[in-house]
């Protein structure tokens, strides 16, 4: 009983985790869950939270950590800007003569991804906006602005529904990954062992439903 209170990234909390909150609602109705917004990483004994949702490698001091998804990016864009700029689907690399949209926070995702595949020459000198979160970057992205860099676990609906696509189907996966982050040595309870066990079931639903379109 009482308020669980969570702290992670604007995005993650926009694009999965208020999605999902009805269900968590649906089975503990006498858990209420406060979202708070922050992109340091969590000090327990300073910040007034129960449990954090945050990216990195999951080593981080006095804490217990549960893997959620590793971090696997590609370029995205929608339907409508690939049909406009590369008419051709089997050369998407036109793209990457357009303009590349850039969340502030994930600058390094289109070098790295450039990096990895081969393609950074094509990007040289290609024009960057920039938005101060990926949730606004991917709403440029579906807005025909340009091309995004997508993180596959926060853009399911997107990708499902084709509001998105993947031109270049060349994802990286990197080691960081979006973590469940809980105090080392604090007693758990129940709201946080209810949350901890909703949260890594939905996550696992998630990733079957995936396996077989990854086939």
């Amino acid at each position: 009983r009482g308020t669980l209170r969570v702290r992670t990234y604007t995005t993650f909390a926009a694009k999965w985790l208020i999605p999902r909150l009805r269900d968590f609602k649906a089975l503990h109705p006498s858990i209420d869950v406060q979202i708070t917004n922050g992109v340091a990483d969590v000090d327990f004994d300073r910040d007034p939270v129960d449990v954090a949702i945050q990216y990195g490698t999951g080593k981080w001091p006095r804490t217990q950590t549960d893997l959620l998804f590793r971090d696997e990016i590609e370029p995205v864009c929608s339907p409508r800007y690939l049909a406009e700029h590369a008419p051709d689907k089997s050369r998407p690399e036109s793209l990457l003569k357009q303009r590349l949209l850039v969340s502030h926070y994930r600058r390094s995702d289109w070098d790295d991804w450039l990096s990895a595949t081969g393609l950074a020459d094509l990007a040289a000198g290609t024009e960057r906006m920039n938005f101060s979160s990926s949730v606004l970057t991917w709403q440029a992205a579906l807005d025909g602005l340009g091309v995004a860099i997508g993180q596959f676990a926060l853009l399911t609906p997107e990708l499902d529904s084709k509001q998105l696509v993947r031109p270049f189907n060349k994802p990286l996966r990197r080691d960081r990954a979006h973590y469940l982050v809980r105090p080392e040595v604090q007693r758990e309870s129940r709201k946080v062992s209810a949350f901890r066990e909703w949260l890594l079931s939905s996550v696992s639903a998630q990733q079957k439903i995936r396996e077989p379109m990854a086939t």
